[in-house]
């Protein structure tokens, strides 16, 4: 894949943007809390406890915002060697599980040999058994994953007429060169 049009590069800025900036106020209020009333809150003799709470608190920002986990996503290109699919029953309600609320859940798995050779195994989907054909991927495909973007598409080949968007994973059709529903650029290639 040569490079990513400026559209998509400004798109995987913001999704770092997204993350990263509520992180940072939340660990400044963190600080600034523990600075202030770490003494009174954490009143302990033991005060490798008190460093371990201290630590456990300057974590919660992470934990809330996602940021670690955007952070070693990537943006990939490659050739799909392998593809499995796990299904399994999952439940949509937080408390006691019934049979109205229990569904079956595909768990979408590939095995990709990127441009420069390199080997990874990437979940590219989960979700309901309903919402997409999780057979959708085959071996021999070429696929491409956008960084922050919960899609990994099929680039089509030449003689196809649609391309999914790396963004929000809307049909279009290849001439268009830009997605229907947000206006990002299609990567066929």
């Amino acid at each position: 894949m040569k490079e990513l049009p400026n559209d998509l590069k400004s798109h995987i800025r913001r999704v770092i943007l997204k993350r990263a900036i509520p992180c940072a106020i939340l660990l400044a209020a963190c600080g600034a809390l523990l600075f202030f009333l770490g003494e009174r809150i954490f009143n302990m003799e033991n005060v490798q406890m008190r460093i371990l709470c201290y630590i456990v608190v300057m974590l919660i920002p992470f934990a809330v915002t996602g940021l670690p986990m955007k952070l070693i996503d990537r943006t990939y290109c490659g050739e799909v060697l392998d593809a499995r699919v796990k299904r399994t029953v999952d439940n949509e309600s937080y408390v006691k599980p019934t049979l109205e609320h229990m569904y079956f859940k595909n768990t979408v798995y590939l095995d990709i040999r990127l441009d420069n050779g390199k080997e990874i195994t990437v979940k590219a989907y989960e979700g309901r058994d309903d919402d997409l054909n999780p057979y959708f991927y085959h071996k021999g495909d070429r696929v491409f994953h956008l960084y922050g973007s919960r899609y990994t598409i099929v680039l089509p080949p030449d003689t196809a007429n649609a391309v999914r968007c790396p963004v929000c994973g809307i049909k279009n059709l290849k001439e268009n060169g830009k997605c229907a529903d947000c206006g990002h650029t299609l990567v066929t290639k």
